[in-house]
């Protein structure tokens, strides 16, 4: 575990590979104001670390302020409590 930061080596590239993803969800969509203050329930735990407290490292700063510029709240669910997890990768987008 990386003692700055409060979280393990793996799950920084996971917690990365997620919000680089949320980024381009939301870039992606036109009129993305519409996502902003919105409640997302995620299975991966370490997102709420971004939220729930205050980060240790600059990199993570960073993650934590542009993550609070959508206003969005972030809670974990385990993936085994709901079935609905993997939404938006289920997502079909026409082409």
């Amino acid at each position: 575990m990386d003692s700055s930061s409060g979280l393990e080596n793996s799950q920084k590239h996971q917690l990365a590979d997620l919000l680089s993803k949320f980024s381009d969800v939301f870039s992606s969509v036109p009129g993305s104001a519409k996502v902003k203050g919105h409640s997302v329930i995620s299975d991966h735990d370490p997102l709420t670390y971004l939220t729930n407290s205050a980060p240790h490292s600059a990199k993570l700063t960073r993650w934590a302020f542009a993550l609070q510029g959508y206003n969005v709240k972030v809670s974990h669910r385990r993936g085994s409590a709901h079935g609905n997890a993997d939404a938006l990768s289920r997502l079909r987008i026409p082409e």
